[in-house]
């Protein structure tokens, strides 16, 4: 018994030796981060105290806007490790005649003709509301203080004859339009933005890359300034503006518009630089959530998903309104409006590829969706099989869904005969799905 004492005296002791020196690393570590800081901030005091002792007598040179222009336009070159291929093209216009040019551009993959489909096809998978007015949500992104616009189409930089470029915000926001005239120059952002109409997960994930490459490069931009504190707060206040310009927009397509920003930002600090050694653009929103997926030379095998097919049926009852791909970020989503967010993360993290059509009877009438899956392995299929009949069992849809090994195939729609169509449109498309026991 006095041998047991003994021995679990010694453990406590132990453990606590070493319980004492993780804490003592731990503080040793926060000292240094405070010293660094300390440092940093004496750095800046030098400079401003020598900044208020410069003499005040000299006549000072008063930089012109061109002036400005050409310094950031050097700077951002310098920093982001490309050249500018050619001259920038400037156009200043007022702030409304901006922003109508901003909403003009964003409008121009989104013909009238071809919004009303595409809104009542996320209607029918109720990730939007019936009354959402996409023209509208586009237009509300841009206000009196947009400040810059650089049209990859016009290949124009317009900027607002109110934007002074001795202040940090100014500066910040024509070195994030300069950012994007340097990428179209060197990469043709019309090859990477131009919206792919039956592949919305596509045109995300590319985005998603261009934007959080800008966003990355302009934090590094601005990593060495003297006041890059209030830089770096510019920049953040800029991302929030756009965040409280969002706040009353769909949840689906406020968290589409952001995503570029956010985890295209991501996605840019994991794989930073590696465009220059056999980068490959990422296809799938998959890839901008997992950068493993994206191959790089000496790196991990690309994955670009598996493409599904679905042939389009001719009906006179039923008229094709949607053909497009959700992907996982369009998965999430749609999981997350009914389930937690963490059940529809790890649901939709084995996707692999996806294609849906949606139909609707008569004009404004009932929709049906026939949607088909694919998962990396049975047991992705399965945990994603589980969540959506929990999401269909929670929102009280009619649906039909069926797994087929790595497949899994929706068949979903509140009018009956849409069941019969959709087997035949798979028919069509060369897929028999097995009796359900």
């Amino acid at each position: 018994m006095k041998n047991f004492l003994v021995n679990v005296t010694f453990a406590i002791l132990v453990f606590a030796v070493g319980f004492l020196a993780v804490r003592v690393v731990h503080y040793q570590a926060q000292v240094r981060l405070l010293q660094d800081r300390v440092a940093e901030l004496e750095r800046n005091r030098v400079v401003l105290q020598q900044e208020l002792r410069a003499p005040t007598n000299q006549t000072a040179t008063v930089a012109t806007p061109e002036d400005l222009r050409r310094t950031i336009e050097q700077a951002v070159s310098t920093r982001r490790y490309m050249n500018f291929r050619a001259p920038v093209v400037y156009q200043t216009v007022s702030p409304d005649g901006l922003r109508e040019i901003c909403v003009k551009d964003a409008l121009r993959d989104w013909p009238p003709s071809e919004t009303h489909d595409y809104v009542r096809s996320l209607v029918a998978f109720g990730l939007i509301p019936g009354d959402a007015d996409l023209t509208n949500v586009l237009a509300s992104v841009y206000d009196d203080r947009v400040g810059a616009h650089y049209s990859w189409r016009d290949k124009t930089l317009y900027v607002a004859d109110n934007l002074e470029l001795t202040q940090r915000r100014s500066r910040v926001i024509l070195s994030r339009e300069l950012l994007l005239v340097l990428q179209d120059q060197n990469w043709n952002l019309a090859g990477l933005l131009t919206r792919v109409k039956d592949n919305d997960d596509q045109t995300l994930a590319r985005t998603a890359f261009v934007y959080g490459d800008m966003l990355l490069s302009l934090n590094r931009l601005y990593a060495n300034d003297p006041d890059h504190m209030l830089m770096a707060r510019e920049i953040g206040q800029l991302m929030n503006d756009l965040g409280e310009k969002l706040r009353y927009v769909p949840t689906f397509l406020r968290d589409r518009m952001l995503f570029p920003y956010q985890e295209g930002f991501q996605y840019a600090i994991k794989l930073e630089g590696r465009w220059q050694y056999g980068f490959q653009w990422p296809t799938t929103t998959s890839q901008i959530y997992h950068p493993e997926k994206t191959r790089t030379v000496g790196g991990a095998q690309k994955d670009t998903g598996t493409p599904i097919t679905l042939a389009p049926v001719d009906s006179t009852t039923w008229r094709l309104i949607g053909n497009n791909v959700l992907g996982e970020f369009g998965i999430r989503e749609l999981l997350q409006s009914r389930l937690r967010s963490v059940d529809a993360e790890l649901a939709a993290r084995g996707w692999d590829g996806d294609r849906y059509n949606v139909y609707e009877r008569d004009i404004n009438g009932p929709t049906g969706i026939l949607w088909r899956t694919i998962w990396e392995t049975e047991s992705d299929a399965e945990e994603f099989e589980d969540a959506y009949r929990d999401l269909v069992r929670r929102a009280k849809i009619t649906a039909h869904i069926v797994r087929d090994g790595v497949y899994v195939t929706v068949i979903q729609s509140a009018d009956p005969s849409f069941d019969a169509f959709a087997q035949e449109a798979l028919k069509r498309s060369g897929i028999t799905l097995p009796r359900q026991p």
